[in-house]
């Protein structure tokens, strides 16, 4: 998995923005198919979600890319969040 965290990439509001590459997406979807890869996809959500608060926003870009929006929060924690997350 590889994080981005752009501070304040919104507003100035204590956002952070966290731009997220589940770089396992393709080879397990390739090596077990879309039924098995759906549910990948599926778990890593789940497990992403378990690590932010209901405040914060968290999308599916496309493919094997996400998106959090983490609401007033500031940059050292988003980093730990994203950190504990890996």
């Amino acid at each position: 998995m590889i994080a981005l965290v752009n501070s304040g990439g919104f507003n100035e509001n204590d956002e952070n923005t966290v731009a997220i590459k589940n770089s396992n997406t393709a080879s397990h979807f390739d090596k077990y198919g879309h039924s098995e890869g759906d549910c990948y996809i599926r778990n890593f959500v789940e497990i992403a979600k378990s690590h932010i608060r209901t405040e914060d926003i968290f999308a599916r870009i496309g493919g094997d890319e996400f998106c959090i929006i983490l609401r007033s929060c500031k940059k050292e924690t988003a980093v730990e969040k994203i950190q504990h997350m890996q």
